[in-house]
């Protein structure tokens, strides 16, 4: 017999029936392969013993003057609750467990007032804590300390320590985090603090970053800078002053007689003294060449011309004096700033 055709009509008003018996066959297959759910989670519990084993120590609250006792107390407990994942409803339950003597007669007083808010929240136990523990007045002594704090003689790690340290009792000028690092930067010591002021991030640790690059490049330049002057402004060896003027008790009256003279020069006075000994004439010849180029104008052949003529010292003696490194940096003596400038400008051109 030849097969049975289905007329279209008839097929295209089956198929929708056959479409949602399927779908509900396969609805009712479904939990057949989905995966048991999880466990249920057992509850956590914590007991004195686990409390201590994770480092948390007991309060008496028997020194009442040491208030920092209590503040590292409430933070070491807070840092082991939190270790713990204990939730915030049974953290003052748990902390109370370490209370001992006038502590738990403390939080007995607090806990049975019918005025104390309820239930517990962390955030009441540390109030309430704070200010049984820890008196408004030392507060407020470290609030005006991290006020006055500055960086002096402190590495940016001892100052950014301290900064932590204190500004705990200075919330209301940290409350964000662009005003903490503004408090952080006006501590700064006065070459940074301008350099420090141009960063535009807020994130702390990225600006400390950038702080700390920064003063090491200053460090760096102001070593530079010394290590130059060092070169340029070389100091004789120990011992060039006695083989000048000679040692001992004679030397040193000739060393005053030069400073004296010294004194006078640097006030506008230049006058020959007497001279006695050969050292001390060659001393005072020194003396005048060192003055006789920068009383006039600074390296000009008028300046030149004083010393040499008026003087009567020769043009060699002139130069090996200032081949010499010149009196007054033997004598390790410091000229008024315009004289030592005058004179080490002129030194390569008396020399030459």
């Amino acid at each position: 017999m030849p097969p049975l055709a289905i007329p279209p009509v008839a097929y295209e008003q089956m198929f929708p029936a056959m479409m949602a018996h399927y779908m509900q066959h396969m609805a009712q297959l479904m939990p057949m392969f989905q995966p048991p759910p999880p466990p249920q989670p057992q509850p956590h519990i914590v007991t004195f013993k686990t409390l201590k084993d994770n480092g948390a120590e007991e309060f008496r609250g028997d020194k009442m003057g040491e208030p920092q006792i209590a503040l590292d107390w409430l933070e070491q407990m807070d840092r082991v609750l939190k270790n713990l994942r204990v939730l915030d409803a049974d953290r003052s339950k748990l902390a109370s467990q370490m209370f001992r003597k006038g502590a738990y007669d403390w939080w007995k007083r607090i806990d049975l007032d019918p005025h104390t808010p309820k239930p517990w929240t962390w955030d009441r136990f540390d109030r309430a804590f704070t200010k049984e523990y820890v008196p408004t007045r030392y507060r407020e002594e470290r609030r005006d300390e991290f006020v006055a704090l500055k960086q002096e003689g402190m590495s940016l790690p001892e100052l950014r320590q301290r900064f932590d340290y204190l500004s705990q009792y200075a919330t209301s000028l940290v409350s964000t985090l662009e005003d903490r690092l503004n408090e952080f930067v006006k501590k700064l010591r006065p070459d940074l603090r301008p350099y420090a002021a141009l960063i535009t991030t807020t994130d702390f640790n990225a600006a400390y970053d950038l702080i700390v690059k920064t003063e090491k490049s200053l460090d760096d330049l102001q070593a530079t800078k010394k290590e130059d002057r060092a070169t340029k402004d070389p100091r004789p060896a120990p011992g060039r002053v006695g083989r000048v003027l000679g040692s001992g008790e004679r030397g040193t009256r000739r060393v005053l007689r030069v400073r004296r003279r010294l004194r006078g020069v640097s006030r506008g006075r230049l006058r020959r003294p007497p001279l006695a000994t050969r050292t001390e004439r060659g001393a005072t010849r020194n003396l005048y060449i060192v003055v006789g180029i920068t009383r006039a104008s600074v390296g000009s052949p008028k300046a030149y011309v004083w010393v040499v003529v008026s003087q009567g010292i020769s043009g060699g003696i002139a130069r090996q004096t200032l081949a010499a490194s010149l009196f007054y940096l033997e004598l390790r003596i410091s000229l008024p700033h315009h004289i030592q400038h005058g004179v080490s400008s002129l030194r390569p051109q008396i020399i030459s």
